[in-house]
């Protein structure tokens, strides 16, 4: 017998055309189910505002630190390396305080403070060309970031069903992908039209319109969202 021949005469299983369908139907139905609930809902425009926010930030702090920080390619790296030792701190501090603070808290007040340390990062430099406030302001940015990143996570699992968590995260993700498209966007056209600290100050008053927003909107008890079936 040709073993080759044999194992070449592969033949699909039954049924494994319609996995594609089957994957946009379950996309569907985490869909339905991130926008049935108002905890979801607000949710969603969080992440679309943080995800813009998160680009326009990406592709503009590199040039924000060249051309209105003045500094090379040696102060960048050590902003970058503050900011690592600022969120691994946050991330042992919110470890150690985030069981005592609300969901709703962790989410909304932690980007709200992590959005004022970044617009104070922005445009300090309005009034001062010293480096060192970017030093201090990075380290501090990294509690409210790890207490926000932990309000996402707790935010999201108790508001989800455990058959639907899967489709709802994939639905926030690409919604989360999608914004970012569009943050990268408008950084590279706006930048070099109206400067890049109106820009890249977007992001931080992104985190804080969201953080209010969260804490405005979102109940204090939350519950999963209904189940929908694809």
């Amino acid at each position: 017998m040709n073993h080759s021949k044999q194992l070449l005469d592969v033949h699909p299983r039954p049924g494994a055309t319609a996995a594609a369908p089957h994957v946009l139907r379950d996309w569907l139905a985490g869909t339905r189910s991130a926008v049935s609930t108002r905890t979801l809902r607000t949710l969603l425009i969080f992440t679309l505002c943080t995800g813009v926010d998160e680009a326009i930030m990406m592709t503009l702090m590199a040039p924000f630190v060249r051309d209105v920080l003045h500094g090379g390619a040696q102060i960048y790296g050590t902003i970058m390396a503050v900011q690592a030792v600022g969120g691994l701190a946050g991330g042992a501090l919110a470890t150690l305080l985030g069981h005592r603070i609300p969901p709703r808290l962790l989410l909304g007040g932690g980007a709200a403070v992590f959005g004022s340390l970044d617009l104070v990062l922005f445009l300090y430099p309005l009034i001062t060309t010293a480096i060192w406030p970017a030093f201090v302001i990075m380290v501090l940015v990294g509690l409210p970031g790890a207490l926000t990143v932990a309000g996402v996570a707790t935010v999201f699992q108790t508001a989800t069903a455990d058959s639907h968590r899967g489709r709802v995260f994939g639905a926030i993700t690409a919604l989360h992908a999608a914004a970012m498209l569009v943050g990268l966007a408008l950084a590279g056209t706006l930048a070099g039209r109206v400067g890049i600290v109106p820009v890249i100050a977007v992001q931080g008053a992104g985190y804080l319109v969201a953080g209010l927003l969260v804490l405005a909107a979102l109940p204090r008890a939350t519950r999963p969202a209904p189940v929908y079936l694809p």
